[in-house]
């Protein structure tokens, strides 16, 4: 399903409002109406150092998500610190929450 039609689709709205606003607001409007929400689910992480060319990896050093054994944006974590792109994972992670108007 589309990231628009997902956020127009009235039951949805009614039941899952915080997620028919989250893919409402994801990117531009002519990407919502070709991305879909299994897409924005799969999307990989950012990483400044796993995002570089093949050259760039090879002379600052192997991240490990490629290749390498250890987390250049946390070198002293035992695990990948990449950041997730994905807009609406927060939401359906969250099935009970409810939106606060401070």
């Amino acid at each position: 399903m589309t990231l628009a039609t997902l956020a127009e689709h009235p039951a949805i709205q009614r039941s899952y409002a915080a997620l028919a606003t989250t893919a409402g607001a994801v990117s531009t409007p002519q990407l919502r109406t070709m991305g879909t929400i299994g897409g924005n689910l799969l999307l990989d992480t950012r990483c400044n150092y796993y995002n570089q060319t093949e050259f760039g990896r090879h002379s600052i050093g192997y991240c490990m998500k490629k290749d390498g054994d250890v987390c250049l944006v946390a070198p002293g974590s035992p695990r990948c610190r990449a950041i997730s792109s994905a807009d609406t994972a927060p939401v359906l992670v969250s099935p009970g929450a409810r939106r606060c108007n401070w």
